[in-house]
């Protein structure tokens, strides 16, 4: 069964922009997401490029998130600490639009990990970068709706 992005990270709507899980292994995820008019990086009928950085972080929590499942199973509080290389080739995505998101586990050396993203409209690379995240170890509770 393929999990859903609510079951597997804390974020919840307008700032969860995952709409998806399509693939995962051991070394990557790929998501659907989209960001919505209600969000606070809306500018009338766009988002602009850069808001999908977000995207990705939440594509790289689900990753851990799946392999920690296969592990010990204990959610853990996780931190977007660092971004480079980002590269912006589409300044403007209209609001809502589903998006692709793929994200690749580079280096791992726990609690710190490095991941290598893109995220895609109709087979354009929208942004793509890296993204430096940081595992704190505290147990997170599950939010209920």
């Amino acid at each position: 069964m393929t999990p859903t992005p609510e079951d597997l990270i804390p974020h919840r709507s307008p700032m969860l922009f995952l709409t998806g899980v399509k693939h995962w292994d051991r070394h990557h995820a790929v998501c659907q997401a989209q960001i919505g008019k209600d969000s606070a990086f809306a500018r009338g009928e766009s988002i602009p490029g850069f808001a999908f950085i977000e995207a990705a972080a939440q594509a790289a929590a689900v990753h851990e998130a799946i392999n920690r499942s296969e592990s010990d199973g204990k959610p853990v509080m996780g931190y977007l600490v660092g971004m480079e290389d980002i590269e912006i080739k589409k300044n403007e995505v209209q609001a809502a639009k589903q998006v692709t998101v793929s994200a690749t586990l580079e280096t791992l050396l726990p609690p710190l990990s490095v991941y290598r993203f893109s995220v895609s409209e109709d087979d354009q690379v929208i942004i793509s970068g890296l993204l430096k995240t940081y595992a704190s170890g505290h147990n997170v509770r599950k939010q209920k709706n």
